[in-house]
């Protein structure tokens, strides 16, 4: 017993001292990401809702700053990235054969905050895409 608790403390102080490193940690600015709540859209087709979607996404910025107002007009950015996707999804922009083109998505997506963040920089980062068909 008292061989296996010098074990896990032996453990513990190698874990807890190590971390990792990274190439170029040196020249790497700090970066600042705000995490979205999942969006969820409908997919229609000839005037039917065919299926759902749902996407989580990630803002990121190079700023504390600009990381700060974006949070304070989180509301106005989920507006435009529902009210961008529903047109994009129902015109076939960001979905080729029933399935979601995350390409076509992201860049959706960041033509949305072009409009809406005008002009602060920041980058869109896709976590999950989700798709229910509503047809068996």
């Amino acid at each position: 017993m008292h061989r296996l608790a010098s074990m896990g403390l032996a453990c513990w102080l190698a874990a807890s001292s190590a971390h990792p490193a990274y190439a170029g940690d040196d020249d790497k600015k700090p970066q600042n990401f705000v995490y979205l709540k999942p969006l969820m859209f409908p997919i229609m087709s000839n005037g039917n809702i065919s299926q759902f979607v749902s996407v989580t996404v990630t803002l990121e910025f190079d700023d504390p700053a600009t990381a700060t107002k974006a949070e304070g007009i989180m509301p106005r950015i989920v507006d435009a990235y529902l009210q961008d996707l529903y047109g994009a999804a129902s015109g076939n922009k960001v979905i080729h054969d029933g399935v979601i083109d995350p390409g076509a998505l992201k860049a959706e997506l960041e033509t949305s905050n072009n409009r809406v963040l005008a002009g602060m920089p920041c980058h869109v980062l896709l976590d999950n895409i989700g798709q229910r068909s509503l047809h068996t």
